[in-house]
């Protein structure tokens, strides 16, 4: 049975750091999902602009390109290419694809106004903390005890960015609960049909 306990073990070593490693890769490559900036257009439609670290997409540009010209998918990459951490740049992406999923779900009629994408991940970040705290998992408590002590890219803790995207403990799982609190427009209370999302 120690044979057997020693190869989970091995396998666990072996994953540590795989989700990190393939946002750091898919955010060194500015890599998107397929139709992401076409989404992002119909995202400004129901918001006044999407903001990272200052840098606005403002919804008039919905006014002046379509969705599909390569001069607003260019708009689209210059606003997450002013996020130089690459593993940074690749959770903003996944917040904004869980805005673009609140808006093709209808889940509210309008967002509001300039949405700051960051905060949606640092909020994300800070509610993953307080369940690892919840949990008290010692090898979880870099940055429970002190936000930042593992020096992760952007503030964000390094086992958030070594979390799968799916799950109940995934990063998206801890997105849409931070653009629930974020977000005024997103109710906090009540039942939203995540099956759809």
């Amino acid at each position: 049975s120690s044979a057997g306990s020693s190869v989970s073990e091995e396998e666990g070593e072996d994953r540590t750091g795989i989700w990190r490693r393939r946002r750091l890769l898919d955010g060194s490559l500015n890599r998107v999902p397929p139709g992401f900036y076409t989404k992002m257009w119909t995202l400004l439609e129901k918001c006044q602009g999407l903001m990272v670290l200052g840098q606005p997409l403002p919804q008039s540009l919905t006014q002046e390109m379509t969705s599909g010209e390569m001069k607003f998918h260019l708009e689209c990459e210059a606003l997450l290419t002013t996020v130089t951490q690459p593993d940074f740049r690749q959770l903003v992406v996944e917040a904004i694809l869980v805005l673009i999923m609140i808006v093709e779900n209808n889940v509210v009629p309008y967002l509001g106004g300039m949405l700051v994408v960051e905060n949606i991940v640092h909020t994300a970040n800070t509610i993953f903390l307080e369940d690892q705290a919840q949990m008290r998992s010692d090898n979880h408590m870099c940055c429970v005890q002190e936000k930042g002590s593992c020096n992760g890219a952007g503030g964000i803790c390094v086992l958030f960015y070594d979390s799968a995207p799916s799950g109940t403990y995934g990063t998206i799982s801890y997105l849409v609960r931070s653009a629930c609190r974020v977000l005024d427009s997103v109710p906090n209370e009540g039942e939203i049909d995540c099956n759809q999302m």
